[in-house]
């Protein structure tokens, strides 16, 4: 008796933990590019933090997601992550917390969620991801009665022109024909901010814009314009200048300060270059230039003060400070 021939085989399959879905939420709400347009450009995941009981706990440093994007668009993340010495390695946690994950992609805002449980590898995750500072909006189009993109930019900038981070920034009441929701921005490390409207907002020079820094209270700038199918702007007001000896050599260590803006200062660079960023909401443009008195304490020596002003939205160049 001949024993037949048969193959022994085996099947594997591997099925991601989590499953990311990513939309452009701009593009989807313009209704052009259909109706689940993909984020553009690179896209990092981070697990930041653990969640029980409604507490968080920090990671002794963010685990980068090893994540592979299928053809779909789809994100896949199989349970491999990355410390700071590159190291792939599988995340099994026991007992399994929730976990913190930060969705941040090169041209749209940060996200940070918190995912409860690994739901099924068939659930996606879905976020809709709002256009960030570095976002390329459309210079043109051919949508009926479309003018373009009305958007209104700004920097939160400390006293010593660093960004102020996590601050939210929106127009309120929102534009005359902007419909809900109303854009709201919050800043990264950098306190760039942008916020799109509808192509058919209507055009005003007084639009109120609040600002909502971090354990701070709310600021309101008023007198901003907004111009229908154009980009605006809302500068914070500078002083700036330098400090030098009558030798020519520069002054660094300097501390600037102006009596306009008491308790705040900045310090001169190595070349003995500053910049004193001002309140946003202090200086409109209706008051017009205000007088001011500038002052610079060196590390040793005597004080210098200098008169000069403060002009709305507007960097002004300070004569410069010249010590003996």
């Amino acid at each position: 008796m001949t024993t037949p021939a048969y193959t022994v085989w085996e099947r594997r399959t591997a099925a991601p933990s989590l499953i990311f879905d990513l939309v452009d939420r701009h593009a989807r709400d313009r209704g052009i590019v259909g109706p689940n347009p993909r984020v553009r450009g690179r896209v990092r995941y981070r697990i930041v933090a653990t969640e029980a009981n409604h507490v968080r706990t920090g990671l002794p440093e963010p685990l980068n997601m090893v994540t592979v994007r299928n053809t779909a668009g789809y994100d896949l993340w199989f349970g491999l992550v990355t410390g700071r010495e590159g190291f792939v390695r599988r995340y099994r946690p026991d007992p399994p917390p929730a976990i913190v994950v930060e969705i941040a992609a090169e041209r749209y805002q940060r996200v940070e969620t918190v995912i409860a449980s690994l739901p099924r590898p068939d659930t996606p995750q879905r976020f809709a991801l709002e256009p960030g500072w570095a976002y390329e909006f459309p210079t043109a189009t051919s949508l009926p009665g479309s003018t373009g993109p009305t958007l209104l930019r700004g920097t939160l900038r400390n006293p010593d022109g660093t960004g102020i981070a996590s601050a939210t920034v929106r127009v309120n009441p929102p534009p005359a024909h902007q419909p809900t929701p109303n854009p709201v921005y919050t800043t990264d490390a950098t306190g760039n901010w942008v916020l799109p409207f509808a192509d058919d907002v209507t055009t005003t020079a007084a639009a109120h814009v609040e600002i909502t820094p971090t354990g701070g209270p709310l600021i309101v700038v008023p007198e901003v314009t907004i111009t229908r199918g154009d980009t605006s702007a809302l500068r914070q007001a500078s002083l700036a200048g330098s400090t030098r000896r009558a030798t020519g050599a520069a002054v660094p260590g300097v501390t600037v300060t102006t009596d306009v803006a008491p308790g705040i200062s900045t310090l001169t660079d190595a070349e003995g270059r500053w910049e004193l960023w001002l309140p946003t909401e202090q200086f409109l443009p209706t008051a017009g230039p205000q007088p001011a008195v500038v002052t610079a304490t060196p590390p040793q020596g005597a004080a210098l003060v200098l008169d000069s002003q403060v002009r709305p939205r507007a960097t002004t160049r300070v004569d410069p400070f010249v010590f003996p």
